[in-house]
């Protein structure tokens, strides 16, 4: 959410973990000013995660507390985020204290509104396809939202090529047993199994059973062919 419509919200715009824009608070000649959110793509819902919807729920309980605090000094009005009078926070003010309290706790600088950046680059980068990006952030077009994140869109090309790879040639002819040849290369020439090796080695037809003669014709004595007998 842009700090303006931050500043908008009222409760009985947040509802679970949603949360619908419905208008912005604005500064207008030093004076804040609750207007229409910027665009008619900005009037839209959001979804919250878990995390965000327990933090809300906390302010409420203190905000609570606030408001019996004040007594008749509090300003009437279902604003989420006030004051300790009820009065909408100004969100320059916003802007200021968020500033500082970054500052008090020696976190690398940042602005809300990079905040907002970095929420949709974090999306990009996961996967989210930008149409479900600007509809979170409230851009009038996609192309704007594309625009602003082209930077982050060569990373997800490449990712979208090896998915695609994936889907096309999961696994390569040979691959998942190349660990299996390798080490069935090594084993003595003695060993019973040794038929066995030709497929290892990725031979198509399968050797025949392990301790039977080949019925193959083969030399004898005198040069003649003789025709092994099977075992037993």
């Amino acid at each position: 959410l842009r700090r303006s419509e931050v500043c908008g919200l009222q409760w009985r715009d947040i509802e679970g973990e949603t949360l619908v824009v419905r208008r912005a608070v604005v500064v207008d000649v030093g004076k804040p000013v609750v207007k229409e959110p910027k665009t008619a793509r900005s009037s839209r819902t959001v979804d919250l995660d878990s995390a965000t919807t327990q933090a809300i729920s906390a302010w409420r309980r203190q905000q609570i507390a606030e408001r019996f605090r004040a007594g008749e000094a509090w300003n009437d009005g279902d604003w989420g985020f006030t004051d300790p009078l009820g009065i909408p926070l100004n969100p320059e003010w916003v802007g200021k204290r968020f500033k500082r309290l970054v500052s008090d706790h020696h976190l690398r600088p940042i602005t809300m509104r990079q905040l907002r950046h970095s929420h949709a680059t974090a999306l990009l980068r996961a996967g989210v396809h930008p149409k479900v990006v600007q509809e979170r952030l409230g851009h009038s077009s996609i192309v704007i939202t594309l625009d602003i994140y082209s930077s982050v869109l060569p990373t997800m090309q490449r990712e979208a090529v090896d998915r695609l790879m994936a889907i096309i040639d999961p696994v390569r002819p040979g691959e998942s047993w190349d660990w299996w040849r390798r080490w069935w290369a090594g084993c003595p020439a003695a060993w019973p199994w040794r038929p066995w090796r030709r497929w290892a080695e990725g031979a198509l037809e399968e050797p025949r059973r392990l301790g039977r003669a080949q019925d193959a014709p083969r030399p004898g004595a005198g040069g003649r062919l003789q025709r092994a007998a099977l075992p037993g």
